[in-house]
């Protein structure tokens, strides 16, 4: 990988279904300075207000544990997971992304592939007069909340090791550990299911089961809705 920064060569949109608040959403990622980072633009809001991706933008709220929140001055944005993770495994520092809700569209498939396909139609461009920043863990931290532990350990490169167990019989504990690179982002592991899990309408009590994802849902409460599409804009 590049000692440089990069950011997106043109821009590039994709159109889908929040999966928290089931609104048809828009988002387009363009490219932006050295130095400037991932910020977002919620063009829905007249002011067009930024939020930029920080710790200190992180919001930590029990009913929103199981997304990642970054809200800065009264204006939030929701589910920004598989957005950061697709720019930071293909290696993207700096962009802008407009978006007209307070939340990305969730693939179809609820893993992290489309993004990664979608960004990889954008192209990486190096910015030769900015060096990479790199933030490294010199000691174990770690952190409890709301029922998830977090560990991270000084190591070279980034390696996720993930254990969940929902305590379901059908599902069981599941572990996965695998090297964060472009290259795995995108292959076959990219392409992991997000799982929801619901209980049956009008049976209160009964065991939670493997539901279907959240965007099909919504598109069966509604009529009609686009399906989601990548597209490249014009340079």
């Amino acid at each position: 990988m590049s000692q440089n920064q990069t950011t997106l060569e043109r821009p590039v949109t994709y159109r889908g279904i929040g999966l928290h608040t089931g609104n048809v959403t828009t988002i387009t990622f363009k490219p932006a300075p050295p130095n400037s980072g991932i910020t977002f633009v919620r063009t829905d809001v007249e002011s067009r207000p930024t939020i930029h991706v920080s710790c200190e933008n992180v919001r930590q709220i029990e009913e929103q544990s199981r997304r990642t929140t970054l809200g800065e001055n009264y204006y939030e944005v929701h589910t920004v997971e598989h957005v950061l993770a697709a720019l930071f495994g293909l290696g993207i520092d700096n962009a802008i992304i407009e978006i007209d809700s307070d939340e990305p569209p969730e693939p179809e498939d609820g893993s992290v592939a489309t993004y990664v396909d979608v960004i990889d139609q954008a192209g990486r461009l190096e910015q030769p007069d900015a060096p990479r920043k790199y933030l490294t863990i010199t000691e174990s931290v770690s952190i409890s909340a709301y029922g998830a532990d977090l560990v991270a350990v000084p190591a070279e490169g980034l390696r996720i090791s993930f254990t969940i167990d929902y305590g379901h019989p059908v599902l069981g504990a599941q572990y996965i550990s695998m090297m964060i690179t472009p290259e795995v982002l995108e292959g076959d592991s990219a392409r992991q299911d997000l799982l929801l899990l619901q209980r049956r309408e009008g049976s209160p009590g009964q065991e939670p089961d493997p539901g279907r994802h959240p965007g099909q849902r919504h598109r069966d409460r509604r009529r009609g809705p686009p399906e989601p599409r990548a597209a490249p804009l014009p340079r």
